[in-house]
């Protein structure tokens, strides 16, 4: 199971939170038998608490998950465990692999509460069915709130102002050449664009009688496919 987590002190600013991930605890009936449990706690070795806005992840054919969030108050005292999210179902029926290895993104307004000040983080992976015998989540990441939206505009804005002397530079460049003009270039694809417009007016739903002939098919065309 791999973790990451991404973390930005300011707009544009982007650094991982280093993690420790404790080794997955089966929670068991009896000696031998498992009662389909997993339990992954995540500890932070470089910040403190953070607050959390998005859990991103890549299923391994878990059903559901349950995450536990400890919250840090002002005096620096760390709450017990609550559930921030209860049975997420990632597999629609845990019998069958239909969303076994997909990805995820589970975002606030999937949690009971806003987890602010999260100082710890513990996943509760559950697989009723006896037919995998294997079951984890990998390529996790916990995304700090309101930084993966401030630091994308940031980055698009900046790639925008860096490659717009460059942009404007081979448009001159390209009609010194004896390139076609703008206008012209806009006016063909306007062109374009109202033929192609056209002919999706024009289409019709008959069949186009590929192999039939007179309504029967023709056993000789038929055998060459």
């Amino acid at each position: 199971m791999l973790f990451c987590c991404r973390y930005a002190l300011k707009m544009g600013d982007s650094r991982k939170i280093t993690v420790t991930v404790k080794k997955t605890t089966d929670l068991k009936i009896g000696a031998k038998d498992k009662c389909g449990v997993s339990v992954y706690d995540v500890l932070f070795s470089n910040v403190h608490c953070f607050d959390l806005g998005e859990v991103t992840f890549k299923n391994n054919y878990t059903a559901f998950l349950s995450m536990k969030v400890k919250l840090r108050d002002g005096n620096n005292k760390d709450s017990s465990w609550q559930t921030c999210i209860r049975n997420y179902q990632l597999m629609p029926n845990p019998h069958c692999e239909t969303g076994s290895q997909d990805y995820f993104t589970i975002t606030r307004k999937h949690m009971l509460f806003e987890p602010d000040r999260v100082s710890a983080v513990r996943l509760v992976l559950q697989q009723p069915s006896p037919v995998w015998n294997q079951f984890t989540v990998d390529d996790v990441c916990l995304i700090p709130h309101n930084i993966k939206e401030e630091a994308s505009v940031s980055s698009v804005t900046t790639w925008l102002l860096e490659h717009q002397e460059t942009t404007e530079s081979k448009l001159t460049r390209a009609n010194r050449q004896g390139g076609p003009p703008v206008d012209e270039i806009t006016a063909g694809l306007q062109h374009l664009w109202a033929l192609t417009e056209r002919m999706k007016g024009e289409q019709t739903n008959t069949s186009l009688g590929r192999y039939d002939v007179d309504g029967s098919y023709e056993i000789n065309l038929l055998s060459y496919t």
